[in-house]
């Protein structure tokens, strides 16, 4: 590979940051081919600190271009040998692996043309300043994760929609052919235009967290809120939307632009900067002409479909990145609320809470709700809040309100984004959430998560695994009500799925006491698609003293499956055949007969009549065998 790179920095007036940028580009572990510095007619003192280094190549411009023409000039310019151009802001500073992590990423990610790295906030690196540019459907467009905490999750390489130029890798031949940055941008979301264009070329971007840069931000423009920064990046995205924005999704989307554009002017006259964004849209609409003959050009060229383009656009008015971009950074907003309901949980609630607290996704709360234990767990829970291992809220209801109407507690108190049930006698493996969290941001459809789940005893030993499929697969919401429907909760209990608080159209049903998380898989399917994870990410135990156990000997299984049958079978999207109607039929004969001794002869009549079999019934005596030497065998994998 040829590592020969020229860095090239655009610079207009800082003095302040350049003696500490161009050091830090002095001590790179992979030593640039050239370092190309082009000066915007600068005032102050930056061409006396540039003269300091006698590596750097010097370009002096007589009048301020801006940084899209300072840029492209640098570009041209660059020696022919380098086959990668590096570019970084003069407030920007490098740590000493920033470039080689950068070559790296590209000999190791050859389908991948783009690279950009990791941008820490120079005064506290504590905090990120980006780790890319996410564009959204309506147009606007922010840099992903900026202000956020540094964690785990900003570690890893993903593909991301474009760099923030501040620091960041571009194969010089492809930036040459797509025509460099636009330059009548001047500054400000050139580089998502560019990365935009890039992407319609049908080349892709790479996040490379091991790559880092600590960045001030504006240092050199007024900051981020200053007249000159909303002028400019709000000009500008009017003018990359009309340019890049492909086929067919132009048109879908300009009503939602113009009513991003519209309340753009209101923020900001009420933030009392309305003469500087009604200038700035103003100016762009007296160039969509330009920006038109452009759009024709470039749309003319591209390569990825409409399809191509939807797949990596944020569709959540939400701040955080999405689809992959969720692997790659959390914001601080809390995203997950690991909900805990609990009576009489002592001998397990450490080790579920610590679970949550080991899960490689770090930005949840725990929210523990004790239904009037009268065993430790209080104490235990409080011990759990003051050792202070993470966000964890303790509550205790004044009288145990029962199972269901605690799980709904539980929803009311969650201030998190995205719902996950642990139940205190489950366990949740380390990259479950992680992995769910991902799973809703990849697959746009999807309303509801679930998992494989390992089956342990009381102990914590391995029995076996429970599934919906052994593959991972999207699955239509119809299809899986159907199939849960006729043949049981195929889905999994509670600690087993995740979705979002915003997509409930209900609470759990207090008059399914057995199946009312069935019912509220149900309820979320109706809207959404379920996604199977086929890899187990968490740990259901199986034990006596479980209240499942009770309520199937008690009757209430049958009765709930009977109410849950009645309200979903005749919707129009269930289709059935015989083969699923005596399936129902076999399994309710089953629970009708495990449920014999909580069930009256007459009654037990009646619903062997109308939902089971007569004939199949005096045949469960042989399945209970069955099952109860399978409980003796190694569990069926």
């Amino acid at each position: 590979m040829n590592y020969k790179t020229s860095v090239i920095i655009v610079n207009w007036n800082g003095e302040l940051f350049l003696e500490r940028c161009l050091s830090a580009l002095e001590t790179q572990t992979i030593k640039p081919h050239e370092i190309i510095l082009v000066d915007n007619a600068s005032t102050d003192k930056s061409i006396e600190i540039v003269r300091k280094f006698p590596s750097v190549r010097l370009i002096e411009l007589d009048e301020n271009t801006g940084f899209a023409r300072g840029n492209n000039l640098a570009i041209e310019a660059a020696s022919e040998e380098s086959e990668w151009i590096a570019l970084i802001n003069p407030d920007a500073f490098a740590e000493p692996r920033w470039l080689e992590e950068l070559l790296t990423a590209a000999e190791n990610n050859t389908d991948f043309d783009v690279f950009g790295s990791k941008l820490l906030n120079a005064n506290d690196p504590s905090l990120l300043d980006g780790v890319g540019d996410a564009y959204h459907i309506s147009g606007l467009v922010w840099r992903i994760g900026h202000g956020g905490m540094v964690s785990k999750h900003t570690e890893k390489q993903s593909e991301i929609f474009a760099p923030c130029a501040a620091a960041a890798l571009y194969r010089r031949k492809l930036v040459l052919d797509l025509g460099g940055f636009d330059e009548s941008y001047f500054c400000y979301v050139e580089d998502v235009d560019l990365g935009f264009r890039f992407r319609l070329a049908g080349y892709r971007c790479l996040y490379v967290p091991q790559s880092i840069a600590h960045h001030v931000g504006s240092g050199t423009t007024g900051g981020q809120h200053s007249d000159f920064s909303i002028y400019h990046g709000h000009r500008n995205l009017v003018w990359t939307f009309v340019k890049n924005m492909p086929g067919m999704l132009f048109w879908m989307l300009l009503p939602l632009h113009l009513f991003l554009n519209l309340v753009s002017i209101i923020w900001f006259a009420r933030r009392g900067q309305g003469r500087i964004i009604l200038r700035s849209k103003r100016d762009a609409i007296l160039h969509l002409p330009e920006m038109w003959r452009k759009r024709q050009e470039v749309q003319r060229s591209r390569v990825s479909t409409d399809s191509d383009i939807w797949r990596v656009l944020v569709k959540s008015w939400e701040r955080r990145a999405s689809r992959r971009y969720s692997s790659i950074i959390r914001e601080n907003s809390l995203t997950v609320s690991v909900c805990i309901p609990v009576f009489n949980g002592a001998e397990y609630i450490r080790q579920a809470v610590e679970s949550a607290l080991e899960q490689s996704y770090q930005n949840i709360e725990v929210i523990i709700v004790d239904n009037c234990s009268t065993d430790n767990t209080e104490a235990l829970s409080e011990a759990l809040v003051k050792e202070g291992r993470g966000l964890i809220r303790y509550f205790q209801n004044e009288r145990n309100i029962g199972l269901v109407a605690n799980l709904n507690r539980c929803l009311d108190l969650a201030e998190g984004a995205y719902i996950k049930f642990l139940c205190v006698d489950d366990i949740l493996l380390p990259e479950c959430i992680e992995k769910m969290v991902e799973g809703f941001e990849l697959h746009d459809s999807v309303k509801l998560v679930g998992s494989s789940r390992l089956i342990v005893d009381e102990h914590g030993h391995r029995l076996g695994v429970r599934r919906y499929k052994k593959k991972e697969l999207v699955v239509s919401g119809s299809q899986a009500i159907t199939r849960c429907l006729y043949g049981g909760n195929y889905i999994g209990e509670p600690t087993a799925v995740m979705f979002r608080k915003n997509d409930l159209k209900g609470w759990f049903r207090e008059d399914l006491p057995q199946l009312s998380d069935m019912d509220m898989w149900f309820q979320l399917l109706e809207h959404g698609d379920l996604l199977n994870l086929s890899t187990p990410l968490c740990a259901i135990r199986s034990h006596a003293a479980q209240m499942t156990h009770a309520n199937i000997k008690s009757g209430m299984l049958v009765h709930d499956n009977i109410k849950i049958f009645e309200l979903y079978s005749n919707k129009s999207y269930i289709n059935t055949n015989q083969i699923l109607l005596l399936k129902h039929k076999l399994l309710m004969t089953y629970r009708i007969w495990v449920s014999r001794q909580a069930i009256t002869t007459e009654e037990r009549g009646v619903l062997l009549e109308r939902y089971a079999s007569r004939f199949a019934y005096w045949l469960m005596p042989l399945v209970g065998l069955a099952l109860f030497l399978k409980r003796r065998l190694p569990y069926a994998r």
